[in-house]
């Protein structure tokens, strides 16, 4: 979930109001220094760990950025497509096909990325965490059950 939230917060190249305290941001940038510290503060990180997490959320930041020019050349492709008289099968798949790869690479980032900030956390930390992500589901339960 904190990794889920990272990423969003690392692609959304505009303001989202969809996650409490976001809608401050503009700037994917300020809005992933706010979960930081938040992070930071309420799991109480020593200094090797605001450190790793600051390493870890480079990473984030790096595959957002690079998410956003994959969604830009897919949403290009099917764009290009749809003002044609007729849609090429062929070309969307290409597209999707050699997009795939990249993908498939972020969610191994990201695993590798979610493995090594749980094997920094003490179990104090973890049931920290456990315990925010519960509370930060149970809110958005709350408003978003019309679904």
């Amino acid at each position: 979930m904190v990794f889920g939230i990272l990423f969003l917060a690392a692609c959304s190249p505009r303001h989202s109001s969809h996650f409490h305290g976001f809608s401050k941001f503009r700037s994917p940038d300020k809005r992933m220094e706010w979960l930081k510290a938040e992070i930071a503060d309420r799991l109480e990180l020593n200094e090797s760990q605001k450190t790793r997490l600051d390493e870890i959320t480079n990473e984030i930041i790096y595959s957002g950025k690079e998410m956003q020019t994959i969604r830009a050349s897919i949403r290009d492709t099917v764009m290009t497509e749809l003002r044609k008289n007729e849609i090429s099968k062929e070309n969307l798949i290409q597209v999707f096909s050699e997009n795939r790869a990249k993908f498939d690479d972020m969610i191994s980032m990201f695993a590798d990325r979610l493995v090594d900030f749980h094997q920094m956390l003490q179990p104090e930390q973890r049931a920290k965490l456990v315990a925010e992500i519960e509370k930060h589901q149970a809110k958005y339960e709350k408003y978003h059950r019309q679904w």
